[in-house]
């Protein structure tokens, strides 16, 4: 799925930058915002990812509950003993 994304993120910054140039690519890349199968696309100048943002989960109850960030979880995550493994 991450290569597929690469190659979706690809296709439309070439696609905005209507060339093959590389260095026109990098620069579109660096001020697109868009999205792919995994989410978000967006990076700052040094390349980091700014716009897409890693979420864990829970099932409870058939319902999906955000555990993590802390500032967005809807539940406090439920942890077994029995399968943490130092």
């Amino acid at each position: 799925a991450l290569a597929y994304a690469g190659g979706q993120v690809l296709e439309e910054a070439v696609g905005r930058t209507k060339t093959l140039e590389r260095g026109k690519i990098r620069e579109t890349l660096f001020k697109m915002d868009a999205i792919n199968i995994i989410g978000r696309y967006g990076i700052d100048k040094s390349g980091k990812q700014v716009r897409h943002h890693t979420y864990v989960i829970q099932w409870r109850k058939r319902q999906k509950e955000i555990v993590w960030p802390d500032n967005l979880a809807t539940i406090k995550p439920l942890i077994n003993p029995r399968l943490y493994v130092p």
